[in-house]
């Protein structure tokens, strides 16, 4: 089958991210999905941005989830050139209509309330087309906790539904929870360091091939991996994976020191996995990895 390859936050390596703009350019250059964020503002909006903080991308700092979009994060704009407003899911289903071909994978990130994200995001999907079966060939929906599938099992049925994952025993037992239920997991979203370590990789790869389950890895920006994971794949550089996946020359070989760095990131995910199953705290190491765009 052929790899699907998606725009994490959009053409994110020349772009502002979580852009329309962004979007645009990954769809332009050859992006088969685009995969963005949603929050929850003040206002009861749906916005597209990463972080609750803006600061990062905006400059200024504003919680998102406890400022009005009306107000004061529809006048932000991105701190990367060009300048770019902070986008409405609606701005984005308006966007996608030029569009016929593109999915949407949405991450739902976790400080959304779990009880009424999904029932929100469904209104801005029937607004633009009341007809749900023609969202549920476009949407993904990426959720971190089984919680949020438990509490809109019945919303969600139809849809395409994948775990956003980084702690591989949770992830297992996000899918049997949902079979539990009755429900179909569509796929896993995986950190994409799992694929430096042989055991954990064939671990995963076992039980989504026996759970019949797709698999996505985020997020790969060396061209190396794009070629050798052979599954679907969310980059931040569409261009250069489409280039690494058509056969094109990267232009360079592996190295004792890029030997070296799959060594490291392999001890990396193993470290992550012993802590997640001792219950740690892993926010600055999360800082750490972001820093270094291991995140």
């Amino acid at each position: 089958m052929a790899i699907t390859v998606g725009a994490h936050r959009g053409y994110r390596t020349l772009f502002p991210e979580n852009t329309i703009l962004s979007f645009d350019q990954a769809v332009n250059h050859g992006a088969d999905m685009v995969e963005l964020d949603l929050h929850l503002s003040s206002d009861q909006v749906l916005v597209v941005i990463h972080d609750q903080s803006t600061k990062a991308v905006f400059g200024t700092d504003y919680n998102v989830c406890k400022t009005s979009y009306k107000d004061v994060l529809s006048k932000l704009r991105t701190i990367r050139h060009p300048p770019q407003p902070m986008p409405t899911f609606s701005d984005v289903l308006q966007w996608l209509s030029d569009y016929p071909d593109v999915k949407l994978m949405l991450d739902i990130k976790r400080d959304n309330p779990a009880n009424d994200i999904i029932r929100l995001i469904l209104e801005e999907l029937t607004k633009k087309n009341s007809d749900v079966n023609f969202w549920k060939k476009r949407i993904i929906f990426g959720l971190w906790s089984v919680d949020y599938y438990l509490l809109n099992q019945e919303l969600l049925e139809g849809f395409d539904v994948v775990n956003i994952a980084v702690d591989l025993k949770k992830s297992f037992q996000f899918a049997k929870t949902v079979a539990a239920e009755g429900g179909k997991l569509h796929g896993i979203s995986f950190l994409h360091l799992i694929w430096y370590h042989q055991r954990y990789r064939t671990e995963l790869v076992k039980f989504a091939n026996s759970n019949s389950l797709v698999l996505y890895l985020w997020t790969i920006n060396d061209p190396y991996l794009v070629k050798e994971c052979g599954v679907n794949l969310i980059t931040d550089d569409i261009g250069m994976a489409k280039k690494a996946l058509s056969g094109v020359p990267s232009g360079r070989n592996p190295t004792w020191r890029y030997s070296m760095g799959c060594y490291f990131k392999a001890g990396l995910f193993s470290t992550v996995q012993f802590l997640l199953g001792r219950d740690y705290n892993l926010k600055y190491l999360a800082l750490a990895m972001k820093k270094f765009k291991l995140l």
